[in-house]
């Protein structure tokens, strides 16, 4: 890399190169990645070394891409470079027989660097040229990338009780400084369900998988079920839903088949990787596709919370209404009782005043009140005698 892409990178070069174990999208295929970029590149360096070769897998996906595209642009679209390897090191029977024709060139040649210059294309103004997002490319390529992003979580980080200290210290920190919104299963599964309803919902809320794959994790049963699970969301909408983050190495003693299958087919990130945050931060949705999905998120919960409101308020003005009924009610019901209390004062007076008169009558009954008459007849009488004989 120090002596092909970093040249061709700097001064006043600058072309935009795609390296593989540098910018290749994590959470896709070797081929989703190889297919998507080699479509959009307008030469591929194919640098062959006994390392790259071990996985023969990976040349074959490259070359045969190359192979396309060399028919469609009918021009050396193909840049080859021997790196320390033997013709005899190669498998590929057409890229042996392209190889062949003399068209490669060895690092140990003199004018090493001149040679692959010659055989770049040349542009005007390079230098304000920029870098495009690879993971929207990808997904451009699968015409999959209108509604991928329709979820409100960012990630659902899967991980064992020995990984906690990476999940919950370095990766959710990190993440969220980055405005990201994780979800995490100490924190946020729901108590009471079921661990498997758990990881669904997760799963289906989260716009991609986060799953932190150690040896001892791939020993628990809900590992497997939670990797299985997101792999197939991954398949299912051709997308990098699913992010394996490879803490150890010496994973492949406790991995099922079908998780040996994946290592080796996709593309993974491990914590020793020099690019590990870029790597991350190009797997994940854009930062500007997450201030669009806060804005989003804000709107929604404004609009609720304006709709709460005018529930309130209109709860708190039909709650004045029924006190307003309530108090006419008591007020009408107190005007009401006012008058029974002085119909019934009224009642009470004139008993009283009836009761007074009963009370005059049995104490004075009406034969003693004709005496007391005659007898006052008698002392008026009298009193004319006497007058008289004075």
């Amino acid at each position: 890399m120090e002596h092909v892409v970093a040249p061709l990178e700097a001064g006043d070069k600058a072309y935009m190169v795609c390296e593989m174990s540098r910018d290749f999208v994590v959470g896709f295929s070797y081929q989703e990645n190889i297919c998507s970029i080699v479509r959009r590149s307008k030469r591929m360096i194919l640098v062959l070394s006994e390392d790259f070769l071990v996985d023969s897998d990976i040349v074959k996906i490259a070359w045969n891409e190359a192979q396309e595209k060399i028919r469609d642009m009918r021009t050396n679209y193909a840049i080859v470079i021997f790196h320390e390897i033997s013709m005899k090191s190669i498998d590929n029977k057409d890229l042996k027989r392209y190889i062949k024709r003399g068209r490669y060139i060895n690092t140990s040649d003199k004018l090493f660097f001149e040679k692959i210059l010659y055989l770049m294309p040349q542009y005007a103004n390079i230098n304000h040229r920029k870098f495009p997002n690879l993971r929207k490319i990808v997904l451009e390529t699968y015409e999959n990338g209108d509604d991928l992003d329709a979820e409100e979580v960012h990630a659902f980080l899967s991980y064992s009780d020995r990984d906690i200290h990476i999940a919950l210290k370095t990766l959710t920190p990190a993440l969220q400084e980055l405005r990201y919104i994780l979800h995490v299963p100490d924190r946020d599964f729901i108590p009471g369900a079921s661990k498997e309803e758990n990881i669904l919902n997760a799963i289906d809320i989260c716009r991609h998988t986060i799953f932190l794959l150690s040896g001892p994790y791939l020993e628990d049963e809900w590992s497997l079920f939670t990797f299985r699970t997101a792999s197939e969301k991954s398949i299912r909408q051709k997308c990098n839903h699913m992010i394996v983050i490879v803490i150890d190495g010496q994973e492949n003693i406790y991995m099922d088949e079908e998780v040996k299958y994946y290592i080796k087919t996709h593309v993974t990130l491990h914590v020793t990787d020099p690019w590990f945050w870029e790597k991350l931060a190009k797997a994940l949705p854009s930062d500007q596709d997450n201030k669009l999905q806060l804005e989003i998120l804000n709107n929604r919960v404004n609009n609720h919370l304006y709709r709460q409101n005018s529930v309130d308020d209109r709860q708190v003005e039909e709650n004045g209404r029924n006190i307003y009924r309530q108090n006419s009610v008591d007020d009408k019901q107190l005007e009401e009782n006012g008058r029974n209390i002085y119909r019934q004062n009224s009642v009470d007076d004139r008993q009283l005043e009836e009761n007074g008169r009963n009370i005059i009558r049995n104490c004075l009954p009406m034969q003693n009140i004709n005496e007391i008459h005659e007898n006052n007849n008698e002392n008026k009488q009298k009193d004319c005698a006497l007058e008289t004989r004075c």
